[in-house]
């Protein structure tokens, strides 16, 4: 972007088009402004980051700031370029870039919200889509369970394959979303101590109160990483 023109033109097709189109959280925009600050608004396609400093920048803890990340590549927002003990080196795309993509990728299948033409309201404003109901679907919820193996994320427990619950990773409360990375299969129990806290946050006073043991925790943080 190299006049104020483009820059109001890539704003617009955020807010018009990007962010209604793939149901962007506010935690996620604001990842995504910020790393299209620091890369396209610089004349750069790419930037490096590291999970300390994204998280001091947008204001969330690290391992918040490390989800959300995860969750921009997989809607195709950014692209991993390298992994090293000096950060990530990402690519940002524009939202035009983004749209093309999605148009012409399998993994597009794969998003909860596709990417469509913005409906208007009389005033030509952007009209809001309504919320998808397909994380609650029986085969999406197979898919989950069959990920945990039949058992709490938390826990461990078996759980009955008609009596347990779908638990946000991140809470809604904390900009948590409904995509498959951020839910996992919870016996009743859990799901409801757990309440509002992150899910580290709940492992880790599990493990205080010695309800998990060290092993059990170290093998959690494997598959936290995991999803």
């Amino acid at each position: 972007m190299r006049t104020p023109r483009d820059f109001v033109r890539v704003w617009k097709q955020m807010e018009d088009v990007l962010f209604p189109a793939l149901r962007l959280s506010t935690h996620e925009r604001a990842l995504y402004v910020h790393l299209l600050r620091h890369s396209r608004l610089e004349a750069r396609r790419t930037v490096r980051v590291s999970r300390n400093n994204l998280a001091r920048a947008i204001g969330l803890c690290a391992s918040t700031s490390r989800h959300y990340l995860r969750v921009l590549a997989r809607k195709l927002v950014v692209r991993f370029l390298e992994r090293s003990g000096r950060g990530c080196l990402l690519e940002v795309l524009l939202p035009h870039e983004i749209v093309a993509d999605l148009a012409h990728s399998p993994a597009s299948r794969d998003l909860v919200f596709a990417v469509r033409e913005v409906e208007r309201d009389s005033a030509g404003q952007p009209r809001a889509w309504p919320r998808s109901g397909r994380y609650r679907g029986q085969r999406f919820r197979a898919r989950i369970l069959h990920r945990e193996g039949g058992r709490c994320f938390y826990c461990r427990q078996p759980l009955p394959p008609d009596a347990w619950a779908l638990d946000h990773v991140v809470p809604v409360c904390h900009g948590g979303d409904s995509t498959s990375t951020n839910l996992v299969a919870a016996c009743f129990s859990c799901n409801s101590q757990k309440g509002q806290l992150s899910a580290k946050d709940f492992v880790l006073a599990l493990r205080r109160k010695k309800v998990v043991t060290s092993t059990q925790f170290s093998s959690f943080l494997r598959r936290l990483r995991s999803l």
